[in-house]
């Protein structure tokens, strides 16, 4: 999980995540036989990149991103500012989107009751 924290890549961030696999190996004892029966086995922790947001690691990128554009004073309002109109642009996006998919199934309802009240008039 510590490794998820800081992420090496914002961008592969947003797509894979760190995880630890563990391997069954099998080991010797030293200057023994394998074949005389003296091995074990030993887990061995293997770190892989597996599929998934890693969203510990941008949260806390965020947060500190943040908190050193505050520590810039003036000079990092601009660009919160940016930041907040890019938000706001990003809102109004989402709005129309929702407002657009929302017509468009009043849409296909409409059709399909149409469709229906055509069925028995011209049956």
């Amino acid at each position: 999980m510590e490794r998820n924290l800081v992420p090496s890549n914002l961008i592969a961030a947003a797509f894979r995540s760190y995880a630890t696999d563990y391997k069954w190996v099998l080991t010797a004892v030293p200057g023994e036989n394998v074949t005389s029966g003296n091995t074990t086995y030993e887990k061995v922790p293997i770190g892989t990149e597996v599929e998934g947001m890693n969203i510990l690691g941008l949260i806390l990128f965020a947060m500190t991103f943040g908190i050193a554009l505050r520590k810039l004073g003036p000079d990092g309002e601009q660009l919160i500012r940016f930041f907040s109109a890019f938000n706001d642009a990003t809102m109004i996006l989402v709005s129309w989107i929702m407002w657009r998919s929302a017509c468009k199934e009043d849409w296909i309802i409409y059709l399909k009751h149409y469709r229906e009240v055509l069925d028995i008039l011209l049956s």
